[in-house]
């Protein structure tokens, strides 16, 4: 994106005296000051992510240099505290401590004691996300990584599409009529494998089907969302699936 930029808008590109993500504005906003998490950072490729800075290497090949970008914080780190302008905005009082966050899943992790009460943690929403707590760095082709909360930690989280907008958008194109609710009515009366239509659903290749059984394609939804649970939770856990998330 930011080479789009340089190359595309050039004359924006020239004016442009710092990179922030979504977060890191925000807290410029209530804080005056450039300063970022390094866990939203870690998904940048722009981080190392073991040192906790930016990678001069990268920098280079982009064409920006670290004054431009946050300073960076380890998640749950204060940042500063809310100044008169950040108070203003929000209406709060000034000087209020600000934490820095982190990824999505990650802070939600954190918060349901993924690292202290479990190792790791899974929330489904658009999509499926797994996540587990690593007291080592160790990188692997699918799987993001990133610091934790503390130090010499880690998070690593892998990804699956196949989450809740697989069966919002059968609802959307085959079943606008019939709620959320309704579904799982009619799912729950499918047998297990819902007839073969599970594993098109896993392939990824539903066709040539009749999308109007909504018990039956919800079955398979939910089953197939199921079943890649179960492998997110497999790669990440080699050595076995832990006892509880």
């Amino acid at each position: 994106k930011l080479l789009w930029f340089q190359k595309h808008k050039p004359d924006l590109w020239k004016q442009t005296r710092h990179v922030m993500s979504i977060s890191d504005y925000l807290c410029f906003l209530l804080t005056g000051k450039s300063v970022g998490d390094s866990g939203t950072a870690s998904l940048s490729g722009l981080q190392n992510i073991q040192e906790g800075t930016w990678w001069p290497e990268a920098l280079k090949i982009i064409g920006i240099t670290e004054a431009m970008l946050p300073v960076l914080h380890r998640p749950g780190a204060v940042l500063g505290r809310i100044s008169r302008e950040g108070a203003n905005i929000l209406g709060l009082p000034e000087g209020i401590p600000v934490a820095a966050g982190s990824l999505d899943h990650h802070a939600a992790g954190v918060g349901c004691g993924a690292g202290s009460i479990t190792e790791g943690s899974e929330s489904t929403g658009t999509v499926i996300a797994c996540l587990r707590i690593s007291p080592a760095y160790q990188p692997e082709t699918g799987c993001c990584i990133g610091p934790d909360t503390d130090d010499g930690r880690y998070f690593r989280l892998t990804i699956s599409n196949m989450g809740g907008s697989v069966l919002k958008e059968y609802r959307n194109q085959h079943a606008k009529d019939i709620t959320y609710s309704d579904l799982d009515r009619l799912a729950s009366g499918i047998e297990p494998g819902s007839a073969g239509l599970l594993g098109e659903y896993i392939a990824g290749a539903v066709s040539g089907t009749d999308f109007t059984d909504c018990g039956l394609h919800a079955r398979a939804i939910m089953e197939s969302v199921a079943a890649r649970m179960g492998g997110l939770i497999d790669s990440l856990f080699p050595e076995g699936r832990p006892s509880q998330l």
